[in-house]
């Protein structure tokens, strides 16, 4: 499958924060972008390779995406389950993360238990 589509989930505003809410588990077979908060699950098939969390937007539920980088600019609770993850400056994470690579920038939130 080829990867030159993205799923974008939720839409940003023009002050760019997320007005949408899902309450259910999404199931991904692109790269994905979430501009929303999500209260369920996020699982990625092996064609996904980029998850991106933008700033304002919430994932509540756990992130399966072992082939995918994951960018973290918004809140993560629960799990993640990546290659790589990278949480921003405005990042925020809790719970428990399972990766290869952990990249957190200054001025992230990350209170978890890291598995590598």
């Amino acid at each position: 499958m080829s990867n030159d589509k993205v799923l974008c989930i939720g839409v940003k505003t023009s002050d760019g924060s997320p007005y949408m809410k899902i309450d259910g588990n999404v199931e991904a077979d692109r790269d994905v972008e979430v501009y929303a908060t999500v209260c369920g699950n996020l699982l990625c098939s092996k064609d996904c390779k980029r998850v991106l969390i933008g700033e304002g937007s919430s994932i509540q539920g756990t992130i399966t995406a072992w082939e995918a980088d994951i960018y973290i600019s918004g809140k993560v609770t629960n799990r993640i389950c990546a290659t790589r993850v990278f949480v921003t400056s405005t990042g925020y994470v809790t719970g428990d993360i399972e990766c290869k690579r952990i990249i957190v920038d200054e001025g992230a939130y990350v209170s978890c238990n890291i598995e590598s």
